[in-house]
């Protein structure tokens, strides 16, 4: 958590936005994203 806002305060983007750019969208990770727990597609996986 810590280490998230850092990043934000350096960066002044958003964590998840940081974590899609940089690692997701390279990664070719379509179907990853951030979601609250109580709002989480049919398909995704939990656990």
């Amino acid at each position: 958590m810590l280490l998230a806002l850092i990043v934000e305060r350096v960066s002044g983007r958003g964590f998840h936005e940081l974590v899609i750019d940089r690692v997701l969208d390279p990664a070719r990770m379509t179907q990853t994203a951030f979601f609250g727990s109580d709002a989480l597609p049919g398909d995704a996986a939990i656990g």
